[in-house]
């Protein structure tokens, strides 16, 4: 590694995330905990805005702020689990009560 690689990693070691004005989308999806594709899926959507520099395309901390604010606390009663949970349960009873038709026939 040359000095100036190793001077870089000093630097950008030192200062936090939520400082910088960009970060790249790689730092914002471990940021957010999601992949990279996710991250580019995001910005699609309107929720992150990235930027290009220098060749590289960063996501604009600002941006990333912003989303991490916008998160509303967890319901684990209207979580997908939850409802898939209920729609299997709806399932079932709706088997066992076609059975005790069919058997009543």
């Amino acid at each position: 590694m040359s000095g100036t690689d190793q001077g870089r990693r000093e630097a950008s070691a030192e200062i936090p995330w939520h400082e910088r004005p960009n970060v790249t989308v790689q730092v914002a999806a471990l940021i957010i905990g999601v992949s990279s594709g996710k991250v580019y899926d995001l910005a699609g959507r309107g929720d992150l805005n990235l930027v290009t520099l220098a060749g590289r395309t960063l996501v604009t901390v600002h941006s990333l702020c912003r989303f991490v604010d916008s998160a509303v606390p967890h319901d684990p009663n209207n979580s997908r689990a939850a409802g898939a949970a209920r729609r299997r349960m709806a399932a079932h009873a709706d088997v066992a009560r076609d059975a005790v038709l069919a058997g009543g026939r």
